[in-house]
C-alpha cells in the first residue's frame, strides 16, 4: 500500500477570494512525488456528499493498486441553491487550482518533505461524476475547452447515472408538491422552483441547460477524431432499477453499460463484497 496525505480541500489558495470546495470535501495525494501520474476527481449529484455519495470508495482505493499512481479528490459543493452554469464553474476553478499548485501550497503548509511540494502536472485527469454531478462536469469541459485550460487536452469522463438527459423528479414532483395542498403548504412549488435551481436546470422537456449541453458536447466530439482525449465522450453507467432520472447516452459516448439489481443511489457506492465501480472508473490494463 503506497503512502497518502489526507487533508480537507475548503482551503483558500493564497490571493483567493473563496475555499476551493465544500466543507467535507478531501483529497488524498500521494506522499511521493514520483508515483504521481494521475489526478481523479469525484463529484457528488444532487444532494449528495463529497464522501458519503461514494460509499467506501475511499477506503477501497487504498488497497487497489491501479490506484497507486493517482491523486484522489471528493470534491464537495452546495448542489441545491445555485444554477448549473455557477456550479460547473466552481469546479473549473477547483480544477484549475489542482493544475496550477493549489495542492503543492497546502502541502508546504502542512511540512510535508519538499520533494512531495513541488508542482506535479499529471498527465491525465479522470473526471467521475455521480448523477447531477454527472452534468456539472460536462458543462465544466465546455467551459474549459472555451477558456483553452491545458488539462482539457488530457481528460476523460466516467459517469454514474448521470441526469445529462433530465431528470425525472424535475417533471413530477415540482408539480406534484403544487398540486397536492398537503405537501404544498410546506413546500409551495413556485418557491422551490427559485430556491433549487436543479429543477428546471434537470427539467426533460423544459431545461435551458440540456439541450445545448449535449448539442455542443456532441460537435466537439465529431470534430475530433478517436484519438484526441476522451473529454468529450463518456463511459456512463446506470442501474436497471433506475427510476430517477433519464436513462440514455451522447450520441458520441463510449459506452453505456446498465448493472441489475442497482437503483440510481447504489449504482456508484461499491463495497468490499462488490467492487465493480473501482473496475469502470480504472478497468483492467487501463494506461
Amino acid at each position: 500500500m503506497v503512502e497518502r496525505i489526507f487533508f480537507g480541500l475548503n482551503i483558500k489558495p493564497r490571493g483567493a477570494q473563496k475555499p476551493l470546495a465544500a466543507p467535507g470535501s478531501q483529497c488524498h495525494v500521494l506522499a511521493d512525488p514520483n508515483e504521481v501520474r494521475r489526478a481523479i476527481v469525484f463529484v457528488h449529484g444532487f444532494w449528495g456528499d463529497a464522501l458519503t455519495t461514494w460509499n467506501e470508495f475511499p477506503l477501497l482505493i487504498l488497497e487497489d493498486k491501479r490506484y497507486n499512481n493517482a491523486d484522489v479528490f471528493f470534491y464537495g459543493y452546495d448542489s441545491t441553491k445555485r444554477q448549473l452554469g455557477s456550479l460547473a464553474n466552481d469546479l473549473n476553478y477547483f480544477l484549475d487550482a489542482i493544475v496550477n499548485g493549489a495542492v503543492t501550497e497546502k502541502l508546504a503548509e502542512l511540512g510535508v518533505p519538499e520533494g512531495r511540494g513541488r508542482h506535479k502536472q499529471y498527465d491525465d485527469f479522470i473526471l467521475v461524476g455521480h448523477s447531477l454531478g454527472g452534468v456539472v462536469i460536462r458543462q465544466a469541459v465546455l467551459y474549459a475547452t472555451k477558456a483553452e485550460f491545458e488539462w482539457i487536452n488530457k481528460c476523460k469522463v466516467v459517469l454514474f447515472a448521470p441526469a445529462h438527459c433530465g431528470a425525472r423528479f424535475a417533471k413530477y414532483i415540482w408539480p406534484m408538491l403544487g398540486a397536492w395542498p398537503c405537501l404544498g403548504r410546506f413546500f409551495p412549488s413556485p418557491f422551490l422552483k427559485y430556491a433549487i435551481p436543479a429543477g428546471d436546470d434537470l427539467h426533460p422537456e423544459k431545461s435551458p441547460y440540456l439541450p445545448r449541453l449535449r448539442e455542443e458536447t456532441e460537435q466537439l466530439a465529431t470534430r475530433f477524431p478517436d484519438t484526441a482525449p476522451s473529454a468529450y465522450r463518456a463511459r456512463c453507467v446506470f442501474g436497471a432499477k433506475d427510476n430517477v432520472v433519464v436513462c440514455d447516452h451522447y450520441n458520441k459516448d463510449y459506452r453505456c453499460a446498465e448493472l441489475d439489481g442497482h437503483g440510481h443511489m447504489s449504482v456508484c457506492k461499491p463495497h468490499r463484497s462488490w467492487k465493480w465501480p473501482l473496475d469502470f472508473v480504472l478497468p483492467e490494463g487501463n494506461p
